[in-house]
């Protein structure tokens, strides 16, 4: 045998013996009380440290032939006061790990389960919530909490049975939801995860009116820097709105939508009562109709190609409504059918006819200045007239 085979022979023996020791040794620690509370300060730590909050824990158990921890009465206290329900709290907690998967890392998440997670949040009066500020804060230009999830590569992510609360005390306004389910799974390659949130109803309340109960739909596509939903759907029993979209960059974030909804205006007024001043003839339009493509972020906002009807009504519009070069131009062209839309709002006057609109319109902090505006009158009790108006500005 010559002298290289002996040292390659030689070599692999001794890694060998070092692998079987580093295996056999891992198999020690992995049955000791210092792994099982290291793993349980890893997990409440990393909570704390990520929300700002407080973690108490019932009771904890690890086994380590299968690798699989689970905490029981999981609770993460926020700026609630004493006595309030808190920020969040979960039945039980299963996580699946995974030894040594990398020099750079102990233990790897396999499978992370949340049994009966309840979420509140509170608005207080003075507007502060009691959500807590993480404690570690991570530098302008490092990661984002996207990214810490995505570094994170928990090969199957399960929420049940969850329920969320969120009450806001200065417009006694509040949400109830219940049966939310999210299922994620990650990507190796690419780093990602594709998955779906749903929940069953969300209940939409404000004091003195009537509930709204939603269905949601999220199909969710995450990557470190990239939120996509893909046919997304928000349901009620007589509206439906569906949107695909995406948000990019979420230190600077810019997002894009296209929305196809119907909503109707009988289930709106029964909600916002009195504070929708409409009413809602029995031979009036009863569905209000959108399609639309918005773009924007924090210096622009452009829409393509949207459509809104209401009855015979609709308007059309295209273009950039805001631009940091001053160059922004949204055009867009209105029919208003009178007839229709009077009866909607009870004006005294009754008018009858149709109204044209057409012009440019920009978005100029919160003033919205309309260009080149032509209006044209005609039909009904509208005499013919037609006025071009060089400028006009809306405060909004």
């Amino acid at each position: 045998m010559s002298r290289p085979v002996r040292i390659i022979l030689k070599t692999t023996g001794i890694l060998a013996g070092l692998v079987a020791v580093v295996i056999i040794t891992a198999l020690i620690v992995v049955q000791t009380s210092w792994f099982r509370n290291y793993i349980r300060t890893r997990i409440i730590t990393y909570a704390e440290a990520a929300t700002g909050g407080k973690v108490d824990v019932q009771s904890f158990d690890f086994e380590w032939t299968r690798m699989h921890a689970s905490l029981t009465g999981f609770v993460l206290h926020g700026t609630e006061p004493p006595g309030a329900a808190p920020l969040f709290s979960a039945r039980k907690i299963d996580v699946d790990l995974k030894l040594l998967p990398s020099l750079s890392h102990i233990v790897q998440l396999n499978y992370l389960g949340v049994d009966q997670p309840r979420v509140n949040v509170i608005v207080f009066a003075d507007g502060h919530t009691n959500v807590p500020a993480p404690k570690a804060v991570p530098p302008p230009g490092k990661t984002t909490v996207l990214e810490d999830f995505v570094n994170l590569a928990i090969r199957r992510f399960d929420i049940r049975n969850g329920v969320l609360m969120f009450a806001n005390q200065e417009t006694d306004f509040s949400a109830h939801g219940e049966n939310l389910r999210a299922q994620l799974s990650y990507n190796l390659l690419p780093a990602t995860y594709d998955g779906r949130i749903e929940m069953a109803p969300l209940r939409l309340q404000q004091a003195g009116r009537p509930p709204l109960d939603l269905n949601l739909t999220l199909p969710l596509h995450l990557e470190r820097d990239r939120i996509q939903l893909n046919d997304a759907r928000i349901a009620t029993p007589d509206s439906q709105i569906a949107f695909t979209g995406e948000i990019n960059h979420l230190l600077q974030p810019h997002a894009s939508a296209h929305l196809i909804a119907s909503i109707s205006l009988d289930e709106v007024k029964r909600v916002a009562g009195s504070a929708l001043p409409i009413a809602i003839p029995r031979n009036g339009p009863g569905v209000l109709k959108a399609d639309l493509t918005v773009s924007m972020d924090k210096d622009h906002i452009e829409a393509g190609n949207a459509h809104i009807t209401l009855g015979n009504s609709n308007i059309e519009a295209s273009g950039a409504l805001k631009d940091p070069s001053g160059n922004s131009s949204l055009q867009f062209k209105a029919t208003l059918v009178l007839d229709e839309l009077g009866r909607m709002f009870k004006t005294a006057v009754n008018p009858k006819g149709t109204i044209a609109l057409d012009g440019n319109a920009r978005l100029a902090g919160t003033t919205l200045d309309l260009q080149n505006l032509h209006v044209a009158a005609f039909g009904g009790n509208l005499d013919r007239k037609s006025t071009r108006l060089n400028s006009s500005h809306l405060v909004i």
